[in-house]
């Protein structure tokens, strides 16, 4: 059930969680802000209200101040620059898990990555495990290799016919010898089912990095299931009715990059609309 509460002890009158609420289902009345009538209906649950309010009165659908994560420190300017100027994608990886503390914080990121209207309704599947990544590597190095024997190649193979001697020598160019993988779907109802997953692997991506965890995008995975083996959709877990929207590589890395590339961009690249 749907609830929101008003502490007046400590509640100043601001108006400032009626300010932020977006579905306009609070308002101000004649003892402070309050919901709407309809304010169930109208609430998509962001919490904005509860997170602004700057003496912690209000409490919506149970959560208050007090079972909040965050202190409201961010991070320095300087520093997210820093580690977004630093970001590499990782190719060479110790063909080890992570330490369960670093797995466990990366996991329990996901949950605040944000999605279109609130929905929240992403799918993450994490394989913890590199025997289970190796796994992976394995079925689809062989239904690849048996697909390149066939009379005809089938079209959702022909792209992956360069990699052809690599996997013959064991080696596997799609999944490389990540010890980890995060898929992220969505219900195909979902509103923002094509972005939200991309928003999710952004933040998953610079969270990992922060920690000197190695990522990939690795839009060959994406293209191997969606054209050629969808029957990995049921070892990563993902049901009928979602959409696989993208597939990052994570581990420890094998390399240490020393510095930042150089980035520049035509000035025509950029408009500054004044």
């Amino acid at each position: 059930m749907w609830t929101i509460d008003f502490d007046r002890n400590i509640c100043v009158d601001c108006g400032e969680c009626v300010k932020v609420c977006s579905r306009r289902a609070l308002t101000m009345g004649e003892n402070g802000p309050m919901a709407v009538e309809d304010a169930a209906e109208r609430c998509f649950h962001c919490q904005h209200c509860m997170c602004v309010c700057p003496t912690g009165a209000v409490t919506v659908e149970g959560v208050g101040a007090k079972d909040c994560p965050a202190d409201g420190r961010r991070a320095k300017d300087d520093e997210l620059l820093n580690l977004i100027r630093m970001r590499r994608s990782c190719r060479i990886f110790k063909a080890e898990n992570l330490e369960k503390d670093t797995l466990d914080k990366l996991v329990g990121m996901l949950p605040y990555s944000p999605t279109g209207v609130n929905s929240r309704t992403l799918k993450f599947s994490v394989v913890d495990d590199v025997k289970k990544m190796d796994e992976i590597r394995r079925i689809s190095a062989e239904k690849l290799l048996h697909a390149f024997e066939m009379p005809e190649i089938p079209a959702g193979a022909v792209k992956f016919l360069a990699m052809k001697n690599a996997l013959q020598k064991g080696i596997n160019p799609i999944f490389r010898n990540a010890p980890h993988l995060l898929a992220v779907s969505c219900p195909d109802e979902t509103p923002c089912r094509t972005i939200d997953p991309i928003i999710a692997l952004s933040y998953f991506e610079l969270y990992a990095n922060s920690m000197n965890v190695g990522t990939l995008w690795c839009g060959l995975a994406k293209w191997l299931i969606d054209d050629y083996m969808p029957e990995l959709l049921n070892m990563l877990d993902i049901p009928a009715g979602y959409s696989l929207g993208y597939i990052m590589l994570f581990g420890p890395a094998d390399v240490e990059y020393k510095r930042a590339p150089v980035r520049t961009m035509p000035p025509e690249c950029i408009a500054r609309i004044h």
